[in-house]
């Protein structure tokens, strides 16, 4: 079970540096459209709540700059 957990954690963390990577070279190509990080959501965003998460989620980091 441990290992497991383990080989878990570090799949996530490739993912994150791979992500990272990405919004990096996107900002490189285009450096005029701003880009924002949030948080993960448990599930999908597919209503008007969803999205409404989303952009507190967006004003919380556009005040934390």
């Amino acid at each position: 079970m441990t290992a497991g957990l383990l080989r878990l954690h570090a799949d996530k963390l490739r993912i994150v540096a791979r992500e990272g990577r990405l919004r990096a070279g996107f900002a490189t190509s285009h450096p005029s459209v701003a880009t924002s990080v949030v948080p993960a959501l448990a599930g999908d965003v597919h209503d008007l709540d969803g999205l409404r998460t989303i952009g507190e989620l967006l004003a919380d980091a556009e005040q934390s700059h």
